[in-house]
């Protein structure tokens, strides 16, 4: 009869071990549930972007002092001024627009060569060649960032 008692105490230590290792198994999931849950709610919010549009033209990072043709050299002159702001620019992208709506677009980013984003309060000349351009006549520069237009300024004769 005591063997029947060890049979039936080893079958009940078995259940409490395959309990436990049940419990374990689960919280582990439920760990690896809420992890993927909260990283991926975090990695949104953390390359989702921190202005809208609005914000940005309200906020005025970028102020255009001045746009001019250069007769003599052939290049649009736009000089720029950063404000103080803390207002992130990864880009900015000149819309030099003609009369006949013909665009060139000239693109400015940390990633293109010899073209700098200017920084916090700082007053910068862009010049942009028109000698293959072209016969158009360009009225306008827009000024654009993170994908939305913040100034515009006509072009006048420098």
């Amino acid at each position: 009869m005591s063997k029947l008692k060890l049979n039936i105490n080893d079958k009940r230590a078995l259940s409490n071990v395959v309990a436990t290792f049940l419990i374990l198994l689960l919280s582990m999931i439920a760990i690896g549930i809420v992890y993927g849950t909260v990283s991926n709610i975090l990695y949104s919010i953390k390359y989702s972007p921190t202005l809208s549009c609005i914000d940005i033209m309200v906020k005025n990072p970028i102020e255009i002092v001045s746009s001019c043709y250069n007769a003599e050299t052939k290049k649009i002159e736009v000089e720029l001024r950063r404000s103080f702001g803390n207002v992130e620019i990864n880009d900015l992208k000149f819309h030099i627009v003609s009369s006949n709506l013909y665009n060139l677009v000239y693109s400015c980013s940390s990633e293109t060569c010899g073209c700098t984003i200017l920084g916090q309060g700082e007053i910068k000349k862009y010049e942009f060649d028109l000698s293959s351009a072209g016969e158009n006549i360009y009225e306008s520069v827009v000024i654009n960032t993170n994908d939305c237009i913040i100034k515009e300024s006509r072009i006048n004769p420098c």
